[in-house]
């Protein structure tokens, strides 16, 4: 596997075990995912042909997103760690949290996918510099369990799975294409966001 392609922990037992909880509060706020189209009037719009599972956004107010949240920073740090251990040039731009730096995070989905759904290739990074997706810099899909079959998230080089609590984290950018592959039984919960970091040079 590519080592910037890193499964993470985030989540201890009790931190996932309480977003299990409060998961199923959640049940009855999931809506259609959309998928982003170049050239259309409405950009972003559902494509069940091309991602058919369904999200629901959560308030960065809400208890779950600020236990996700924390998780995922842990996880960061994490990931930070591993790719310093590979080689120091990675501790620079644009490695979000680095020296002149500041750190963002898009707006937390939790995902749900239900036998026969699936998200084909695509990558999470949108070419145009004007749009808010072109900054994206790292995703992650944080695992919330795995008591499914299928649901595999896809590189070209491989798949990875997850154990509930922990997270793949890789580049957002054109060189990572990914799928989320159909889950076969069972159904998959998961949680996704991504980061940006914006550059500050020193005075």
């Amino acid at each position: 596997m590519n080592h910037l392609i890193q499964v993470v922990d985030c989540l201890n037992e009790d931190e996932l075990r309480r977003c299990l909880e409060l998961l199923e509060f959640k049940q009855d706020q999931y809506i259609g995912a959309t998928v982003y189209r170049e050239g259309e009037d409405e950009k972003f719009k559902v494509d069940t042909s091309s991602r058919s599972n369904t999200i629901c956004p959560l308030e960065d107010t809400d208890e779950m997103s600020r236990i996700l949240s924390n998780g995922m920073i842990k996880g960061l740090n994490n990931y930070k760690r591993r790719l310093l251990k590979i080689n120091s040039t990675y501790d620079q731009w644009p490695m979000p949290g680095v020296m002149n730096t500041k750190l963002t995070r898009d707006r937390l989905q939790l995902l749900r996918y239900e036998p026969g759904q699936q998200y084909h290739w695509h990558t999470d990074q949108l070419a145009d510099r004007n749009h808010p997706l072109y900054h994206r810099l790292i995703s992650v899909v944080l695992y919330l369990n795995n008591d499914f079959e299928g649901g595999m998230t896809c590189f070209p080089i491989g798949c990875v799975k997850p154990e509930p609590g922990q997270a793949v984290m890789f580049p957002s950018n054109w060189g990572f294409p990914h799928r989320a592959e159909e889950v076969i039984s069972g159904t998959k919960h998961a949680c996704v966001s991504w980061y940006m970091c914006e550059y500050y040079p020193c005075d």
